[in-house]
C-alpha cells in the first residue's frame, strides 16, 4: 500500500501509512525491511540522504540475519546508488560489490534450481515413456481387459470361470505342407492366418489366449453358459469360412474342438507375462480338436446343450428309416425339452437358430473314455 502511495507521488499518506506502521507490533522480518526501505525512499525524496542511509543500513542488517538475500541485495543497490549520490567512491565500491556479489549467488541458485527442474522434467518424461513402453508390451501381449487390470495394479492370478467355452483350432496338414516352405514364408502364413483369427475373436467378444506352433487357442467365460458358447459357436463357423491357400494352390483347412465347463485363467511369469486358462475343460476342448475331422467344428455334448438354452425353442427331428431308401417318414415336435428315440443309428439333427448340430455318437476320448460328441455346423 506504501509502496503504491509512493509511486503516485502521494508522500503525505505513505508518510502518516509508514507512522500507523510504526505504532503497531510487528513480528513478521519482512515487513520490518520493507517499512526500512520504504522510509528511506521518502527520506531522500525530502533531501535526508544521511537519514535515508541510515534506514537502508537497518534494512541490509536485518535482511542478511534473516538470510532474505534479495531484499539485501536491494538495500546495497540503494546504498550504492546514495554513495554515488555524495560522491562516497569507497561506499559506492563496497555495495556494489555486495549487490552483484548477492546478486550472482541468488541467479546461481535460480539457475541450478532451473536445471534441477529440467533434470526432473527430463527424468519425468523418460519414466513417463518407458511406462508407455510397457503398457504397450502389455496391451500386445495380453488381452485388453486383462492389461486394464494390471495397469490398474490389480492382480490377475486366478479368475474362476464356471461356465467357459474353450476352443482349440488346429491346421489340418501343416507338418506336411510347410516342410519344403521357406521359414519365413511359413512365419508370413502363420500370422495371416491368425491374424484374421484375431479379428475374429475381437467381433465375437472371445478372448485369445496363445498359440502353439500352428494350434490356436482362445475362450469365452465372461458371460452366461448360453452366451458364452454362442459367441464361441459363431466364431468357430466363422474360422471355418476363411480361406487360405497353401504354395501348392490346395485350400488350408482347419480343425476344431470345443467344450464348456469350469476354468482357472490368470497370468504366469514376471518377465514375458502371459494370460493362460488351466483345468480339465481346457483339456478335454484340446481333445476335441485332436479327435475331430479336417473342416468340421467337433464339440462336446456339455457344449451342445447349451448352445439349445440359447434359444426359445428347439426342433428336433426323429427320422426312421422305412424300407425305401429314397421314402423317410419325419416327425416334427416343437417344445424346451424334447427328447425322442432314433432308430437305426441316424444322427440325431438339433438346430439352434442359425446353429446345427449333428450327434456324431460316441467316442473314446484319449484320457476321458468314452463320451458322446457333436459336430457344429451352420443352417
Amino acid at each position: 500500500m506504501i509502496a503504491e502511495h509512493i509511486a503516485l507521488g502521494d508522500e503525505a499518506q505513505a508518510q502518516t501509512l509508514l507512522g500507523s506502521l510504526d505504532e503497531m507490533q510487528i513480528d513478521e522480518p519482512e515487513v520490518h525491511i520493507m517499512r526500512e526501505l520504504h522510509r528511506a525512499t521518502l527520506l531522500e525524496r525530502n533531501g535526508r540522504i544521511d537519514d535515508a542511509t541510515a534506514s537502508l543500513r537497518m534494512a541490509v542488517h536485518e535482511a542478511t540475519e534473516r538470510g532474505m538475500r534479495s531484499l539485501a541485495a536491494e538495500a546495497h543497490k540503494r546504498l550504492r546508488d546514495l554513495a554515488l549520490t555524495r560522491s562516497d567512491l569507497p561506499g559506492y565500491v563496497e555495495h556494489n560489490n555486495e549487490f552483484t556479489r548477492i546478486t550472482e549467488a541468488i541467479q546461481g541458485k535460480e539457475a541450478t534450481q532451473r536445471l534441477a527442474m529440467i533434470e526432473a522434467e527430463r527424468k519425468m518424461e523418460a519414466e513417463r515413456r518407458e511406462r508407455d513402453k510397457e503398457r504397450a508390451v502389455l496391451y500386445s501381449t495380453l488381452p485388453k481387459h486383462v492389461a486394464d487390470r494390471v495397469v490398474r495394479g490389480e492382480q490377475v492370478s486366478g479368475d474362476l470361470f464356471d461356465d467357459a467355452a474353450v476352443m482349440f483350432a488346429d491346421i489340418v496338414g501343416f507338418t506336411s505342407h510347410t516342410s519344403t516352405m521357406a521359414a519365413v514364408d511359413v512365419v508370413a502364413l502363420l500370422e495371416h492366418i491368425f491374424s484374421a483369427f484375431d479379428g475374429a475373436c475381437e467381433r465375437h467378444s472371445v478372448t485369445k489366449v496363445k498359440t502353439i506352433g500352428d494350434s490356436y487357442m482362445c475362450f469365452r467365460g465372461d458371460a452366461d453358459a448360453p452366451t458364452n458358447a454362442r459367441s464361441v459357436a459363431t466364431l468357430a463357423l466363422d474360422v471355418m469360412q476363411l480361406q487360405f491357400q497353401w504354395p501348392d494352390g490346395s485350400p488350408v483347412q482347419f480343425r476344431v474342438g470345443i467344450h464348456i465347463g469350469p476354468a482357472t485363467a490368470g497370468i504366469i511369469g514376471t518377465q514375458r507375462l502371459q494370460y493362460d486358462v488351466w483345468g480339465d475343460t481346457v483339456n478335454v476342448a484340446s481333445r476335441m480338436e485332436s479327435s475331430g475331422e479336417p473342416g468340421r467344428v467337433h464339440v462336446t455334448e456339455a457344449f451342445a446343450s447349451e448352445l439349445k438354452r440359447n434359444t426359445e425353442y428347439t426342433i428336433q427331428n426323429s427320422i426312421i428309416e422305412s424300407g425305401n431308401p429314397e421314402s423317410h417318414e419325419v416327425s416334427h415336435e416343437v417344445s424346451h425339452n424334447v427328447s425322442h428315440s432314433v432308430s437305426h443309428e441316424v444322427p440325431l439333427v438339433t438346430r439352434h437358430s442359425s446353429l446345427v448340430t449333428i450327434e456324431r455318437g460316441e467316442i473314446d476320448l484319449k484320457g476321458k473314455g468314452l463320451m458322446n460328441t457333436y459336430w457344429l455346423e451352420g443352417e
